[in-house]
């Protein structure tokens, strides 16, 4: 949707730069430090905005709020640790590939903004699960299904794909895409 609205990822992010500007007083933004045209921008609103609390978090940068590593993909889970305010933590998820270890970080960022423990906020992680048509691991037969059918974006399908890939060698006859 966002895409097919504004055309370009730079016209989504001008357009998203014009919601963070308009964050009220005091408030915060979370941003993802992989994404390399996030960095200079992040310096902008610092700038414009000193107001702001920024939340960082990666899986690439050691100096994020939030740092993931030492990431395990499965074929039925991930696994990784999390590094927060210079403390470590284990973390376990049903759900699969890089993209859910960024939106989980990200997550764990709100929830503490939101006061909420982190060992709480730890738990809750393995209790999430699959959302409809979003790279849902489904069974028939001998086959799997990974069911991504609502994806929408070229990094998305990426993502699918690799996630896919896991599935080469399981020792099921059949791997089917959607």
């Amino acid at each position: 949707q966002h895409l097919e609205t504004f055309k370009s990822i730079d016209n989504v992010l001008k357009e998203k730069s014009n919601i963070i500007l308009s964050i009220k007083e005091n408030g915060y933004a979370i941003f993802n430090i992989d994404d390399i045209r996030l960095k200079d921008y992040i310096k902008v609103i610092k700038e414009k905005r000193k107001d702001l609390k920024i939340y960082t978090y990666s899986l690439n940068d050691k100096s994020a709020y939030v740092y993931a590593y030492d990431i395990k993909y499965s074929l039925y889970n991930t696994s990784f640790k999390i590094k927060v305010e210079g403390f470590e933590y284990d973390v376990f998820s049903k759900l699969i590939g890089k993209h859910s270890v960024y939106n989980i970080i990200c997550s764990v960022i709100v929830c503490l903004i939101k006061g909420m423990d982190i060992m709480d906020i730890i738990r809750s992680i393995n209790n999430i699960d699959y959302i409809d048509n979003r790279l849902k691991l489904e069974r028939k037969d001998n086959m799997i299904i990974l069911n991504d059918s609502y994806n929408s974006n070229v990094l998305g399908f990426k993502n699918a794909i690799d996630v896919l890939m896991l599935y080469e060698n399981d020792g099921y006859t059949k791997s089917l895409f959607l």
